[in-house]
């Protein structure tokens, strides 16, 4: 399978997925603005070809997928060309600026019958793939509280590689564009229920960023606390930051009968999971580095217990996104 991957960020990483898996290859890598670091990236994989016009690239009928890792605001143009060149479509998260636009790339993908994913690689997650399978084992029982954090520092300094970051036209929102959207896949990967947003809180660490030199407004949210309620009625809690002074993804599970506590490092894809029964010593189990490589679940594994998301998922988690978002446009403070 010959894959175009369009953005040279995080696209690195697509890459490295996309040619660890034999029989897909990656035949063309399309840049924006930086033709070098697209040289670099294309020498380092043997990648034949560089082009900074993606949506060519899409129509011309030499590739059989496209991979589109750049701002989510231009995600629409990029993947409705590639699915109206009947090619498989995959999208970063999340997988649009907005869910009306979500909606609409899922409609287009089903209406073209096309496979299209959104990569919510820690569905890929050893560890939390382990959660899920107690989850559906029953080991918890009834659930009755769920919480997910995820810490990051990638952000914690006044100065962003990044300005489309902080701008929530372009990126959908702040840190739960960047980190959040992953843990509502995660709710309902986990739990199997669909949820809706009952309150959120959210804050800006830096009003002023810097970029290149430039000052600009710091815009979208660095930090959010949602919290969230199931079809059944079991409470959930999301808490997001990019300004943290740590890396670590924590998920917490607590039912009737057993809970569970997993501490994850969002670098390497390893971690400790803590399962608690009553009267009993915890049991700890632990799991290596991770690469999370969601295209095997794409292509390798169609396991059905474990779920590659879809951009109908996708829409999901977005939905929930824009929902926070509104939340905390509703209770701001002049």
């Amino acid at each position: 399978m010959r894959f175009a991957v369009v953005g040279t960020g995080f696209g690195e990483q697509h890459v490295r997925w996309i040619t660890d898996i034999p029989g897909m290859a990656v035949t063309v890598l399309c840049y924006r603005e930086d033709k070098a670091k697209a040289a670099r990236i294309a020498q380092q994989f043997n990648i034949p070809r560089i082009d900074p016009d993606p949506l060519s690239v899409l129509r011309s009928g030499d590739v059989d997928a496209v991979c589109v890792v750049t701002p989510p605001e231009t995600h629409n143009e990029l993947l409705v060309a590639g699915l109206d060149a009947g090619l498989t479509a995959i999208s970063d998260k999340p997988l649009a600026a907005d869910v009306d636009t979500a909606n609409r790339l899922a409609q287009h993908a089903e209406r073209r019958q096309a496979d299209a994913f959104v990569t919510f690689q820690w569905r890929a997650n050893r560890a939390l793939r382990r959660i899920g399978q107690l989850q559906r084992d029953g080991l918890f029982g009834r659930v009755r509280q769920v919480s997910l954090e995820f810490h990051h520092s990638f952000l914690g300094q006044t100065k962003t590689p990044w300005p489309w970051r902080h701008d929530g036209r372009s990126a959908g929102a702040g840190t739960l564009s960047d980190q959040g959207v992953h843990l509502f896949d995660a709710l309902r990967w986990l739990l199997g229920e669909e949820w809706v947003v009952d309150d959120a809180r959210s804050s800006i660490t830096f009003a002023r960023r810097l970029h290149q030199d430039q000052s600009l407004d710091g815009g979208a949210e660095d930090i959010a606390d949602v919290w969230l309620s199931s079809a059944s009625g079991i409470p959930a809690r999301v808490f997001t930051s990019r300004v943290s002074v740590h890396r670590q993804l924590r998920v917490e599970i607590h039912g009737s009968r057993a809970g569970v506590s997993a501490s994850l490092d969002p670098d390497d894809g390893s971690g400790r999971l803590h399962i608690f029964k009553p009267d009993s010593d915890p049991q700890v189990e632990d799991f290596p580095a991770d690469p999370m490589n969601i295209y095997k679940l794409f292509f390798s594994n169609r396991d059905e217990l474990i779920g590659a998301p879809t951009f109908a998922d996708g829409t999901r988690a977005q939905s929930l996104m824009d929902e926070a978002v509104r939340r905390f446009r509703k209770t701001e403070r002049p």
